[in-house]
């Protein structure tokens, strides 16, 4: 009985272990991937700003009250330092374990938020590719991007781009294509006002959470360790005035903080926003070409790995026409593989 439990205990050991290698060869690979590593990197990005303004204002905290004992101390208040010193430090303890929670929530929100900031970026490129993968596999698929979550310029000529496909291959063959004029000017990234407000929403929107509740909690840290002074010690119209300027230069410290984070948050959404911008110029100005006759187009992409998947499929399915289409019209070919 006992061999049997023995064994019976083993086997529940291999199959947990071998769950757990499956799991971790999982998360590894998962990790590997660029598009996975993408989103973690700008949620790293949109984090690193408030982590580093929490940081700030705890160490000017953390300043204000060694400043504190110092004054005290130059004022001969040795003894009282010394029982004020373990006062605050336990109250400052006991003050950061009960925001700690409110920390980790904010943090959580902000997690989910930034995930949800780097899905819009990737998903205009990713149902580009989701039509072209169907496509150059001869099976049915329609372009339907969301408008206003989408890149207006990029969404627009994609779909102008697979509707004008798509007729050429209803007459079997590839026909001179005049592309509209309001087209043919842009040569360079354009600005997609609808795109940016709508992500910049999101990010200030984290900006005014962080600020709101870092100046807060900042000002009640500072009030609190003032009221535990004077309770402590006998205050006199010195010390009243030392405290009054004290409070108003944190408050000033912390709306510079504020100011800083803002900037910050600000040349953040521009950096991200380049993110996507360049590459979608990229994949218009080959559909473009494309339809203007220089059928050898391709993207190509350089910096922008985590589009490379999407982007390696908008190749396959020029390919695609390019064989069954060009190719086909010019005789090397002679049957279209579409099995619409």
């Amino acid at each position: 009985m006992d061999k049997v439990n023995t064994k019976g205990e083993f086997l529940s050991l291999e199959g947990l272990r071998s769950k757990l290698i499956y799991y971790l060869n999982k998360l590894v690979k998962g990790l590997n991937d660029e598009e996975v590593q993408f989103r973690l990197y700008t949620t790293l990005k949109i984090l690193s700003i408030p982590t580093l303004f929490l940081i700030i204002i705890s160490s000017f905290v953390a300043v204000l009250l060694k400043l504190d004992l110092y004054y005290f101390e130059a004022h001969g208040l040795i003894g009282e330092v010394k029982a004020l010193e373990g006062a605050f430090y336990e109250y400052l303890f006991n003050e950061l374990s009960d925001y700690l929670p409110y920390v980790a929530i904010f943090f959580i929100f902000l997690v989910f938020m930034a995930m949800y900031v780097a899905d819009m970026f990737i998903r205009p490129f990713r149902a580009i590719g989701d039509y072209c993968e169907a496509r150059s596999k001869g099976e049915k698929a329609s372009y339907d991007p969301e408008f206003f979550a989408d890149l207006k310029l990029l969404t627009q000529f994609s779909d102008l781009f697979f509707v004008s496909i798509e007729q050429m291959f209803e007459k079997n063959k590839m026909e001179p294509f005049q592309v509209p004029e309001k087209y043919t000017k842009i040569h360079k990234p354009v600005f997609e006002k609808a795109f940016f407000i709508q992500f910049s929403l999101l990010v200030f929107m984290a900006v005014i959470c962080t600020s709101v509740a870092l100046f807060v909690m900042g000002v009640e840290l500072n009030d609190s360790m003032i009221q535990l002074a004077l309770s402590t010690i006998s205050p006199t119209k010195a010390m009243l005035a030392f405290f009054k300027k004290q409070t108003e230069i944190f408050t000033m410290y912390i709306g510079g903080g504020i100011l800083l984070h803002t900037l910050l948050f600000s040349f953040l959404s521009l950096n991200l926003y380049q993110s996507v911008a360049t590459p979608a110029f990229g994949i218009f100005a080959t559909m473009r070409s494309f339809l203007k006759g220089n059928y050898s187009s391709r993207v190509h992409l350089i910096g922008y790995s985590y589009l490379r998947s999407h982007c390696r499929k908008l190749n396959k399915y020029l390919d695609y026409i390019e064989k069954n289409l060009v190719h086909n019209q010019t005789g090397k070919h002679s049957t279209i593989k579409d099995s619409e």
